[in-house]
């Protein structure tokens, strides 16, 4: 603003204020720099000095702009806050965030075009406007929460972290011998605002009732044989059982208890038309063909073959422990080692224990044992033996090389039971 002049006794309005400061309103003039207002703007004055040519200083007066700060929630569930004033040029902390939202954490607040301010930050001249309206957003971020799914003994659980409020997918959840009845609590749709366990429930499933079947040899003695001319094979086969199995039992989740006495083993005192005369080993085993099927020397396509306590099906052994075979009631003369116990035979496709015999046949010693073993049949049978089939089980005699035929013995009390669930 330029000088004005003015002339002693003589009233004249003041120039109009030409200035501006940012973030002030102007109110008027002071007579010093740090004076209070003394005129109006454009106020009329008269005689401000007597001096010839004096001069008089006036001071522009002015006054800090208030400003306001609104604080908006922005999809808060819970709390207020008022308006709150601020005065231009003063250093002012902004309020303490009392909105909450739930799932969410608090992280300051967001000024629209810019401008990020945390809890309680000290702020200082937001707008230069008077009477301005300053707007802060709620900045918040998504909470976290460990979702747990305790499969209660059983598989299939798991542990996680997830998002507040994202969706909950139960997993799949087994356990053996129970039934999955649902979860404890309800799954809820979404992940809630606090760590949540579900625990599985289950219900013990009934076992099903055992069938038991016994099946006994009600045939007369039979007389196992093997010729002496033979160089080692096959003997004689007695067929012990008839149908074995009945429909509605699954043959093959069964376990099998089979008995029976070997008694009057013997040689029958034939010669050796190779002039040996010493004692060999005989080998006792059972072999089954399902019915409809012929029997054959050997172990066919269509028939499987055990040897007590060794089932085999061809070229697919299955192996068995030595004890699953008890013997007992011995009687007669055994020689050094030929004691009746099983022995590990191998030859092409089929690898199996068999019952191993070698007793003195002089002096016309007759030699007896009983033999008890208990053996399962496999479900990798079932290719070729189904769920209702039915078998006849015989008894065979075989021996290694060697001439060591002439050997006989007869079979009693034969009895399988199979013991098993209905499937």
């Amino acid at each position: 603003m330029s000088r004005q002049t003015f002339t002693y006794d003589v009233a004249k309005a003041l120039t109009a204020n030409g200035f501006s400061r940012t973030g002030y309103t102007y109110q008027g003039w002071a007579t010093s720099a740090s004076g209070s207002k003394v005129y109006d703007n454009q106020q009329s004055v008269i005689n401000l000095t007597s001096v010839a040519n004096g001069t008089f200083n006036l001071y522009a007066f002015w006054l800090a702009n208030t400003y306001y700060v609104d604080f908006n929630g922005n999809g808060a569930d819970g709390g207020s806050m008022s308006r709150q004033t601020f005065t231009y040029n003063i250093q002012q902390q902004l309020k303490e965030n009392a909105f909450t939202r739930t799932g969410h954490r608090f992280e300051g607040w967001d000024r629209w075009g810019g401008g990020f301010y945390t809890d309680k930050h000290s702020v200082i001249n937001l707008t230069a406007d008077p009477n301005g309206i300053v707007s802060l957003y709620a900045h918040w971020q998504i909470n976290q929460y460990l979702v747990t799914f305790d499969a209660n003994g059983g598989e299939g659980g798991w542990s996680e972290n997830r998002d507040y409020g994202s969706i909950i997918t139960a997993p799949t959840v087994t356990r053996t011998g129970h039934t999955f009845t649902g979860w404890s609590p309800e799954v809820a749709a979404t992940v809630p605002a606090n760590n949540v366990t579900y625990t599985a429930q289950w219900t013990a499933e009934t076992p099903p009732t055992p069938t038991i079947k016994t099946y006994d040899w009600t045939g007369t003695n039979g007389e196992l044989n093997i010729n002496y001319t033979a160089a080692g094979g096959w003997g004689d086969d007695i067929k012990v059982f008839n149908e074995v199995g009945y429909y509605g039992i699954n043959l093959f989740t069964a376990k099998y208890t089979l008995e029976a006495d070997f008694v009057d083993m013997r040689h029958k005192g034939v010669s050796h038309s190779d002039g040996d005369e010493t004692d060999h080993t005989c080998f006792i085993g059972a072999r089954g063909v399902k019915l409809g099927d012929t029997m054959s020397p050997a172990p066919s396509a269509s028939s499987w073959h055990f040897s007590f306590c060794e089932i085999n099906w061809e070229k697919s052994p299955i192996e068995v422990s030595e004890g699953s075979c008890e013997f007992s009631q011995q009687t007669g003369t055994f020689n050094t080692g030929g004691m009746p116990h099983l022995e590990y035979n191998k030859y092409t496709g089929c690898e199996h224990y068999r019952i191993a015999v070698n007793f003195n046949s002089g002096n016309n010693n007759r030699a007896s044992f009983h033999i008890k073993c208990t053996f399962e049949l496999p479900e990798a049978m079932s290719y070729s033996m189904n769920v209702g089939d039915k078998f006849d089980i015989y008894f065979y005699l075989s021996k290694d090389t060697g001439r060591c035929g002439g050997y006989t013995m007869q079979i009693q009390n034969a009895k399988l039971t199979c013991v098993t669930t209905n499937g």
